[in-house]
């Protein structure tokens, strides 16, 4: 083999070594940047069904449908996530054990509290930042997957959650776990926490009921206290709750609602 011969044949390595090197940089970053499984083989019945059945609105801003969709078909069609995460899980009179109308307690709908021993149950709806449960995508799928307690609620017990069935649903796929999480992302909060409009390092917490809870903390005033908002009864849920200018604005199912003299709602004009 000639001289220049061997030069070609080593350039023709160097240059497919350096384009297989290259391409298989390409494949990772696409791989690190790839949403949670493949959204395109989701059957859309399922999507539409999980959709339909879902308890409570669900909010899609900003959010993919399909995911959304099928997220709501595991967790009220298989995952049963109700039974343990909503408190109690049926509505007053409409529990189907007791051969009763089936509807689901919406006003508590997977915001925890139910004991198991030591335990009780986490509130799964998002927080303040839109994260259910205050957690992650990633921390998300690694309780799931290996059962840590991301808050490590019971240190002298062990790490590890011991009521939720961590060890089967962590059999489930990232595309599904990632549905599930998308799913409670798009679920109304169970708490609203704002402060009060010209009461500096005032909280103003308001959790869903029929009328909703409002527990506040008023430094500047010397107030705190928890009561009820009779003025909210029969609204339905709080889907988003902000303070525009000096008034507390409420979106509920009813329409929206706005603050005056202190705590007292009424509903804002088209």
């Amino acid at each position: 083999m000639s001289e220049m011969e061997r030069t070609r044949r080593s350039k023709r390595r160097v240059v497919g070594g350096l384009t297989a090197t290259i391409g298989g940089l390409v494949l990772l970053v696409s791989v690190l940047k790839a949403p949670v499984g493949n959204t395109a083989e989701i059957p859309s019945d399922q999507v539409e069904r999980g959709l339909a059945i879902s308890p409570v609105p669900v909010d899609l801003t900003g959010k993919d449908r399909d995911l959304v969709g099928l997220g709501s078909y595991i967790v009220n069609a298989h995952g049963a996530c109700n039974d343990c995460h909503t408190n109690p899980s049926f509505a007053e009179g409409h529990d189907p054990f007791l051969g009763q109308p089936e509807q689901i307690n919406r006003f508590g709908y997977l915001a925890g509290g139910v004991p198991f021993g030591p335990f009780v149950s986490r509130n799964l709806t998002p927080n303040a930042q839109g994260k259910p449960a205050g957690l992650t995508l990633d921390q998300f799928l690694e309780t799931i997957h290996t059962g840590k307690d991301q808050k490590n609620r019971h240190p002298q017990i062990s790490p590890l959650l011991q009521v939720m069935p961590w060890p089967v649903y962590g059999k489930m796929s990232d595309r599904d776990l990632g549905a599930v999480y998308e799913y409670l992302r798009s679920i109304p909060s169970h708490r609203f926490s704002l402060g009060v409009p010209g009461v500096p390092g005032s909280q103003l917490t308001l959790t869903q009921g029929n009328p909703p809870t409002l527990t506040f903390s008023l430094p500047g005033v010397n107030r705190d206290g928890e009561t009820n908002v009779p003025s909210l009864k029969g609204v339905g849920l709080i889907l988003k709750a902000q303070v525009v200018g000096s008034q507390i604005e409420l979106v509920t199912e009813a329409g929206r609602f706005v603050s005056r003299d202190g705590f007292i709602y009424q509903k804002a004009a088209p």
